[in-house]
């Protein structure tokens, strides 16, 4: 049994398209949750690194990605983001807040777990991340970026991820239910199951 989720993907897996799923099923059957990623913290370092608002940097992001890939491949910054999570994490499930969290590296996707997270590992390949990048940001990746060492890759949570949603080009659209009586959350398309049972 869990008391939330923690999304790990890469750049370009459907993490945003896979939440915006999960947070509309959860509204519909009025059941309170609370989303962020574990990244927020190297937004807000970059923001004061530069100089500039958080909102700033989401508004010009191709621009700001390489840097933040840096941000988040840095062990000290990183622990104080996985704090920082995991302090936010703890306050609210106890109030029976569900959380959601975005995370990419495994030290992330562990501390949370131990806050008893279910952690789903998003995958999808390398030409489905990169068409997708394309259409949101308008702004084809770079191969760096795509492989750069802070992207999550599925052989470092084989041991780690509770689940595996494949989420493809030709997956289909993703349906996501919330079963009110066993208080399981399923995720569905044309290539993956799951089922997250929740306390």
């Amino acid at each position: 049994m869990y008391n939330g989720i923690v999304f790990i993907g890469p750049l370009g897996s459907g993490k945003d398209y896979i939440i915006g799923k999960l947070s509309t099923c959860l509204t519909q059957s009025y059941m309170d949750y609370y989303q962020w990623q574990v990244g927020i913290f190297y937004y807000k370092y970059l923001s004061k690194e530069l100089g500039i608002t958080v909102k700033e940097i989401y508004d010009d992001k191709p621009n700001h990605r390489s840097r933040l890939q840096e941000i988040g491949n840095t062990d000290s910054i990183v622990k104080l983001g996985v704090n920082f999570s995991i302090q936010r994490y703890e306050t609210l499930w106890p109030l029976d807040i569900m959380p959601i969290v975005l995370g990419r590296r495994p030290d992330e996707a562990l501390a949370l777990q131990k806050c008893r997270a279910n952690v789903i590992f998003i995958e999808a390949s390398k030409e489905t991340r990169k068409t997708r990048i394309l259409k949101r940001d308008g702004q084809e990746p770079t191969e760096a970026q795509l492989d750069h060492p802070v992207e999550p890759k599925y052989e470092d949570f084989k041991n780690i991820a509770n689940e595996i949603l494949i989420n493809e080009h030709d997956s289909g659209e993703l349906m996501v239910n919330f079963n009110t009586k066993t208080r399981a959350i399923e995720f569905a398309n044309h290539h993956s199951r799951i089922i997250v049972p929740l306390c």
